[in-house]
């Protein structure tokens, strides 16, 4: 009797196990998705960003950006984002396998990377509270002034410029005066949406300048918004993978001593006993099988010899 209530119990703990594999499985696999998208993001945040806050180098938001974030913060994410890709490998072997060793490592890995992205998200709250101040222009005016000769601009700067001109619709710092003097046919990008040489010189006159347009870019970026958002849902995606790593793993690592302990008493049992014991366990595994899917006739028989 007691033999078939080990059964039932065992029973009872698979679908446990099955449930939060599943469980750790689609955690796994949404982590998977949003590694994905956030290197896709960062590559975009690179190529498009980075330029724009060349122009405002000299500026406490330019600094941020050239300083703190591309030399630390985005290697870092970056890093992170392909770390926690291959990482996620070690939750499908160990889970699978049924390994503690390794569900333990990917749990202690994971909670170390969750601290570091959330200490990371300080420095989105610190971006958000930046503005350009009236002396932040000058600096960028200055930029301007050392870069407007066609031959000492360098590409980037040309290209810079020219994106968030035709993009924002705005011309120079403070205005289409900034380009006089040097690069005046910077000014075409400005007017460039417009047939008419009337429209166009009506539109130049009243278009703002893009220091308003480049504070937009580098604190509220489409692109950076958007790697923050992927970034939360990460984080508590996380959460939940950790959840259910912890669950596993204390599974895990508290069936198998009771699988030890009853393997120790049936060593004893056949030490003490000697053959007998032997037949009385097998007629007991016959009688109690561990799958009666697989109990045919030919059991049944093999069963029968056996007690005699």
């Amino acid at each position: 009797m007691s033999m078939r209530k080990k059964e039932e119990r065992k029973r009872r703990i698979r679908p446990q196990f099955q449930t939060t594999k599943f469980l750790l499985s689609v955690s796994v696999f949404i982590i998977w998705v949003l590694c994905s998208i956030q290197i896709v993001l960062l590559v975009r945040i690179r190529t498009e960003i980075y330029d724009i806050a060349l122009l405002a180098n000299g500026t406490e938001l330019g600094d941020l950006y050239l300083n703190d974030y591309f030399p630390i913060i985005f290697p870092i994410i970056t890093t992170l984002s392909c770390f926690l890709f291959l990482l996620n490998f070690l939750a499908c072997i160990g889970s699978a396998t049924n390994n503690e060793v390794l569900l333990g490592w990917y749990f202690f890995v994971t909670l170390s990377t969750f601290c570091m992205e959330v200490s990371l998200q300080m420095w989105n709250i610190e971006l958000h509270r930046m503005t350009l101040e009236p002396e932040d222009l000058h600096h960028m005016k200055d930029l301007m002034e050392k870069y407007k000769q066609h031959s000492t601009a360098p590409q980037w700067f040309i290209n810079s410029w020219n994106n968030i001109q035709e993009k924002h619709e705005c011309c120079g710092v403070e205005s289409f005066a900034d380009w006089a003097g040097g690069l005046e046919s910077m000014v075409t990008s400005c007017i460039r949406h417009y047939s008419t040489r009337d429209d166009r010189l009506k539109k130049m006159i009243e278009m703002p300048g893009c220091s308003d347009a480049i504070i937009d870019v580098l604190t509220d970026s489409r692109l950076m918004r958007s790697s923050a958002y992927v970034t939360i849902v990460m984080t508590v995606s996380q959460i939940f993978t950790l959840i259910f790593t912890l669950r596993l793993w204390i599974g895990i690592c508290l069936k198998k001593p009771e699988a030890e302990k009853r393997r120790r008493v049936m060593t004893s049992s056949l030490h003490h006993h000697g053959k007998g014991s032997c037949e009385v366990k097998y007629a007991d595994e016959m009688k109690y099988p561990d799958d009666l899917s697989n109990y045919s006739q030919e059991d049944e028989v093999m069963r029968h010899h056996g007690r005699r």
